[in-house]
């Protein structure tokens, strides 16, 4: 769904009424599938193009909670087919079956604008609440949500402490903290703007907790071997694990080695900026921003203690050194397609001597993996993009002649600052921090409330004990068991599409290996298998930040520990409670978080046709990931294979260039869309697409009773009598990306998003599929029904 960016918890994503763009559909017919950048980019990024729905998944997880656990017994919830027959039933079906007739406006023409007919009520009664940057279908869900786990959460706060398990312990106490650390009020955040807060520099919150500390440390650094062991601390305990806050100098992430997947390596990658990509600096588009950050920084700075003269020219000289950083980073539409480029295998011998001779890089791993017991001088490592590095350790060793050390201690601090405002409480830098990023970058107008506000760092931050309450009450082995049928239902219709579609192009050694890494993709479902272990996590729950900073520690700790041996499966990449899916090409897995099997992606309330349309679309995209323009470079079991024939591969390209023109066309406030950057996902989506619709039309067919086609039809005609069921698919699939979001919020998106805007992953999609047309009739030639259209499968 809507697509999260490299930021704290305080701010999410959306979609605000686009300008509709026009459409060019290549000549050459193509289409293809993707989903979740590879597993060789940023973490941070991974998560933007894996489904969508960012972090809303706390929400989502009550909505069952409030419309389904009141009805009595009801447990026919679990699973595709099932309906309820008591009266209680009934009205809840009546409601969420309203609720999708009401999102629709039937005044547009479907084969014009079908997201506009399909989400158009949405739009015009769903505004954009004052704390959002976005409000889709999702958040609507989130909010209904939030009101049930919260009580949830109150309960075990109010219970006697002698009765909670250790992971219910961690909640309350991470609660405690946050509630008790408050935030800003509207005041402080105008204020903040007119530089009236006042300093924090004497206040509890700058002297205690690792932040203190390391920003302590800073204030005394005398050359680049203490800077960089103070970098290492940073990158394990002060920026979060889920690559949501930006990393100084360079990114990290953990994972399979491209060759030789069963041994976990340390990926060094670009990184370094605070801004969201390398646009925000190059781009004369965002300039205003670019001088507003210059301004947000030294604002931080100052607040924190900084002399202001010092604090406004160190700003400066911060947003110079982010520059040439953007200047030096590779375009994320670049690194994402070609996995062998990003391949670098290397050691620490030749990255201190050949790679990157002025960073000493010993001291820096020492420190990042203090926690861990490995030898920094024995890991394996790669490196993601070797021109970075290149030209950042030129930068470290100018600086260093310059012996301008202080400069670059006060770009770690600014870094410090920025990665514990998110968490900061009733403070001036959270107020100033909010003021920037969520006011200036995104467009919102105000703070969440504090329930809100804590509910989300609790989900980035103890996010698998939040999941265990949720699974604990309402993902039932009955309802894992009828997820795990659908998907099979999904993979087996893939199979066939291969087969009977694809053999011709595919070539047969092409399509024997296709259809091995399908046999062979492993399903995660719901939450792991076993739960990671968090028994020596201890909170203080009084102290906000002291306990974000032992959560993030103790996570990077458990990350870290992975290198060299195997990948830990307990350690997932999303939390159960997160509405949002992914596909790792590096292990060939996909990963479904509990909190997607809900409405409205799926209940036993609704026809078949909107489990299929909405969470069938999910897990097809998410499958497609496998086969897409990254995810083809990878074999069944992960490792890089040109598993693909020449032959097939030049096919493949030529259909993948159809859906990048296609993409190209369109135009959000006469911005562009990039369709490279958006083509994994566009393929992904329109692999779900087509393989979802065959595996829905299969189950008609061929495993539904009369009765139970009879049902669909009564489901249907209740929602709006002049509708087919096939119809309600293409809807319930179109819901799933009802949004408004702010202009600023638009223009982030074209550049930190890799999916395309919602009306496009809408009209592009459905615009290229021909059943489709077929089923609202649509004459050849109408916007929804080009006369020449792509195709991959």
């Amino acid at each position: 769904m809507s697509v999260p960016s490299e930021r704290s918890p305080l701010f999410g994503r959306g979609t605000l009424d686009q300008e509709a763009g026009s459409r060019d559909v290549g000549s050459d017919g193509a289409n293809m599938s993707a989903v979740a950048r590879q597993a060789v980019t940023e973490r941070g990024r991974r998560v933007r193009r894996t489904l969508v729905l960012v972090a809303i998944g706390t929400a989502l997880l009550l909505l069952l909670f409030i419309s389904y656990s009141r009805e009595s017994g009801n447990k026919s919830y679990a699973g595709p087919g099932g309906a309820g027959g008591t009266q209680g039933t009934n009205e809840t079906q009546d409601r969420v079956l309203r609720e999708i007739r009401a999102f629709i406006n039937p005044q547009e023409d479907p084969c014009e604008d079908f997201y506009a007919y399909a989400c158009g009520g949405f739009l015009r009664s769903q505004p954009i609440p004052p704390n959002e940057a976005r409000w889709g279908t999702s958040d609507l869900m989130e909010e209904r949500c939030s009101d049930a786990l919260l009580p949830m959460v109150q309960a075990l706060r109010s219970g006697r402490a002698v009765s909670r398990t250790a992971s219910e312990q961690r909640v309350v106490d991470f609660f405690d903290a946050c509630f008790a650390a408050g935030q800003p009020s509207a005041a402080d955040i105008e204020r903040s703007g007119e530089d009236g807060l006042a300093n924090d520099a004497s206040s509890e919150l700058l002297n205690a907790s690792g932040f203190g500390r390391i920003l302590s440390q800073l204030e005394t650094i005398a050359d680049p071997t203490e800077l960089f062991a103070i970098l290492g601390e940073m990158h394990r305990s002060v920026v979060d694990p889920g690559g949501n806050l930006p990393r100084p100098f360079f990114s990290y992430e953990v994972l399979p080695d491209g060759m030789h997947p069963e041994v976990m390596v340390l990926t060094i990658e670009q990184g370094g900026l605070g801004l969201p990509t390398r646009d925000y600096y190059l781009d004369e588009y965002y300039k205003d921003i670019l001088d507003e950050y210059s301004n947000h920084i030294g604002r931080m700075l100052t607040l924190s203690g900084t002399d202001q003269a010092e604090a406004m020219q160190a700003a400066a000289n911060i947003v110079e050194w982010e520059t040439e950083l953007a200047k030096a980073s590779e375009a994320e539409a670049d690194l994402g397609d070609d996995a062998w480029a990003v391949y670098n295998p290397t050691n620490l011998t030749a990255l201190q001597h050949e790679m990157a001779p002025a960073i000493p890089w010993t001291n820096y791993l020492e420190s990042l993996l203090a926690g861990t017991g490995k030898n920094a001088s024995a890991i394996p490592l790669v490196v993601q993009w070797p021109p970075f590095l290149k030209r950042l350790s030129d930068m470290v060793a100018l600086s260093s002649i310059s012996n301008e050390t202080r400069k670059l201690s006060l770009y770690l601090r600014w870094h410090v600052l920025n990665a514990m405002a998110g968490a900061a409480g009733n403070s001036s830098l959270a107020a100033e921090h909010f003021r920037f990023f969520g006011q200036i970058v995104e467009g919102r107008r105000g703070l969440a409330n504090l329930s809100s506000q804590c509910l989300a760092l609790a989900d980035a931050h103890i996010g698998d004990d939040l999941g265990r309450l949720y699974v604990q009450r309402f993902f039932s082995p009955e309802l894992r068991g009828k997820a795990v049928e659908l998907i099979r239902s999904i993979e087996e219709e893939f199979a066939v599409i291969l087969k009977r579609d694809d053999g011709a192009w595919l070539g047969r050694s092409s399509l024997r290996a296709a259809l091995e890494k399908l046999r062979l993709v492993q399903n995660n479902i719901g939450y792991p298998d076993r739960w990671p272990d968090y028994d020596t996590l201890h909170l203080n729950g009084s102290d906000l930040l002291g306990d974000v900073f032992l959560c993030r520690q103790f996570r990077n700790d458990a990350i870290l520990k992975q290198i060299g041996g195997p990948r830990n499966p307990s350690l997932w990449d999303m939390t159960p409670i997160t509405v949002n899916a992914y596909y790792d090409p590096l292990s060939n897995s996909m990963n479904i978080p509990a909190a997607n099997f809900a409405p409205n992606f799926y209940s036993a309330l609704y026809p078949e046709a909107v489990n299929y349309g909405a969470l069938g679309n999910v897990i097809g995209h998410e499958l497609g990931h496998a086969f897409d323009s990254g995810g083809r470079h990878y074999d069944a079991h992960g490792r890089l294979s040109n598993w693909m024939s020449p032959q097939a591969v030049q096919e493949y390209d030529r259909r993948a260039k159809c859906m990048t023109n296609l993409y190209d066309h369109f135009r959000v406030n006469g911005r562009p869309v990039n369709g490279r950057l958006t083509l994994q996902e566009n393929l992904a989506d329109l692999t779900g697409m087509k393989t979802a619709y065959a595996a829905y039309n299969r189950l008609v067919k061929e495993h539904l009773t009369e009765a139970a086609r009879h049902r669909e039809w009564n489901l249907t005609r209740r929602i709006r009598p002049d509708w087919t069921p096939e119809q309600l698919y293409f809807v319930a699939f179109a819901q799933t990306w009802c949004e408004n979001e702010t202009p600023k919020y638009a223009m982030e998106g074209l550049v930190v998003d890799v999916h395309a805007p919602n009306r496009y992953r809408v009209n592009g999609i459905l615009s290229q599929f021909p059943e489709f047309a077929e089923a609202f009739r649509c004459r050849s030639g109408s916007a929804m029904h080009p006369r020449k259209v792509c195709a991959l499968w």
